[in-house]
């Protein structure tokens, strides 16, 4: 990934909040470029630290399972430290892509400087690039799979809860 990108420091934002949130597509992404709405799709005023215990977390007001705004679901984002922390990517990327706080929080520059927000066929196109670009079939990924992954890769890793 090239990291002067600004779109590729979105992306990467996005895939580790995602990944370490164990959220959806439809968590991190929009629809369609149009479809931005800050009631439904995060914004960057989403992403809050707690000011006793320092916890960084993300708010999803409405999800699959949230569809009336009966309530808010609060994800703990883990600070690890190095090119994996998801704290640290996003403050990269609002910082490299400066917006409002009930703009989208994750946004993407398209080739003559038009800012829009992050869609879900942006989203997943990259990252098959991505893939491929690995070695990889990207044929055998999709968005889902952040949040089929994120239970599962500390699994895979053999880490378990004491």
């Amino acid at each position: 990934m090239d990291f002067y990108d600004v779109n590729m420091v979105t992306l990467w934002a996005v895939m580790l909040v995602a990944l370490f949130g164990m959220l959806r597509k439809d968590n991190v992404t929009v629809g369609k470029e149009g479809a931005f709405n800050p009631f439904r799709n995060l914004t960057r005023e989403d992403f809050v630290r707690d000011g006793q215990l320092k916890v960084p977390w993300v708010r999803i007001k409405s999800a699959k399972t949230i569809q009336f705004f009966e309530r808010e679901h609060r994800v703990p984002l883990v600070e690890t430290g190095g090119t994996l922390c998801p704290v640290t990517a996003i403050a990269n990327c609002f910082k490299a892509t400066p917006q409002g706080p009930q703009s989208p929080a994750f946004v993407w520059r398209k080739e003559r400087g038009a800012v829009v927000p992050l869609t879900h066929a942006t989203f997943v196109k990259n990252v098959k690039v991505l893939i491929w670009k690995a070695g990889m079939e990207p044929s055998k990924f999709s968005g889902h799979n952040f949040c089929r992954g994120g239970p599962q890769w500390p699994l895979s890793w053999g880490w378990t809860t004491p």
